[in-house]
């Protein structure tokens, strides 16, 4: 059966469920700590609004996540059969920040009841994969042992849960092991974002993305791809930034401006509007960033309704919009 183009555009959300898991091997401040703890309530209204706006998006979710409590040896180490990364910027063993409680004493370290939340969300949402610890695939020091065991664990429990994993979102977005990701039977991944600027070197971009919310330029829709891995590649499109820090600086329109236009351009050009997020970055000035993305939603409902614009999983929207295979 030949598969047709699509006839109108897509919006995806994609988004990094991970709590303190995100920052163990950084430094962990005060205000990373107050966002992780607000991040059950970011959840459930992130819930309530794609059941509003019938979005079923994409949650990467850390897989210890899905644990109430870690296994340890005699000596109190947290699972102890674990292969570790040894990065260079690493001084400790890789799960030491983890404390010795359990989910009910530690609630930013396990999260069986957010994985619970978005299973019986109204709105099917899908459940990807984002490693078992948050290990950096990309990064020096993530050797293939490490990898396949983040692979392994992660998916092996969300099977028990009856979830079967198709898509992974590399932590930090850093890509690595693709062809480990593809012979644990995953399918699609979440690329970097299309830059605004790509002439810029690797160390501007995160800048470049700025300046182009300033200047109100759209970040661009997206199509996704086959890697010589086997794999499809679904780029994002635009991060909605938190309110915290440099951040608050940010004025609203900057982020909402310019997602309604890369819709617009998603539905004139048949494409992808990608947009990722954390819940977490959400806690700060709540009310106001969900507001920008209630009316974000309300404009990708509006194209949805006037036939031009669907709204799809990462996985749904990689199958539908890649190339087909040629033989």
């Amino acid at each position: 059966m030949t598969q047709t183009a699509p006839d109108r555009g897509a919006l995806v959300v994609s988004l990094d469920l991970e709590l303190l898991w995100g920052y163990h091997d950084l430094t962990v401040t005060p205000i990373l700590r107050q966002q992780c703890d607000g991040a059950r309530e970011a959840v459930r209204r992130l819930l309530e609004l794609f059941d509003k706006y019938g979005v079923p998006a994409t949650w990467a979710i850390v897989g210890h996540l899905f644990l109430n409590q870690a296994e340890r040896d005699a000596a109190g180490r947290p699972h102890p059969e674990h292969p570790r990364p040894t990065y260079a910027r690493l001084t400790g063993d890789w799960f030491a920040a983890l404390p010795s409680g359990d989910a009910t004493a530690c609630p930013e370290w396990y999260g069986h009841d957010l994985v619970e939340m978005i299973k019986g969300a109204r709105q099917a949402q899908e459940i990807g994969c984002h490693t078992f610890s948050h290990v950096v695939f990309g990064e020096d020091g993530c050797d293939p042992t490490v990898a396949k065991a983040e692979l392994d664990r992660c998916l092996a429990l969300a099977r028990a849960e009856g979830i079967e994993m198709k898509t992974i979102v590399f932590p930090r977005n850093k890509i690595g092991h693709l062809s480990l990701v593809r012979e644990a039977g995953m399918q699609v991944y979440r690329g970097r974002d299309i830059s605004p600027f790509p002439a810029l070197p690797p160390s501007l971009q995160d800048a470049g993305a700025i300046v182009s919310r300033i200047l109100s330029k759209p970040p661009a829709p997206v199509l996704p791809y086959r890697t010589p891995e086997g794999l499809i590649n679904l780029p994002g499109s635009m991060f909605y930034l938190a309110a915290t820090e440099w951040q608050r600086y940010v004025p609203m329109m900057f982020r909402t401006v310019v997602a309604k236009r890369g819709l617009r351009d998603a539905a004139r050009q048949h494409r992808i509007f990608h947009l990722r997020l954390h819940p977490e970055a959400l806690v700060f000035e709540a009310d106001r960033l969900f507001a920008g993305l209630d009316s974000i939603f309300q404009e990708a409902a509006r194209l949805r309704d006037g036939g031009r614009l669907q709204m799809l999983s990462m996985y749904d929207a990689a199958m539908q919009y890649v190339e087909p295979v040629t033989h």
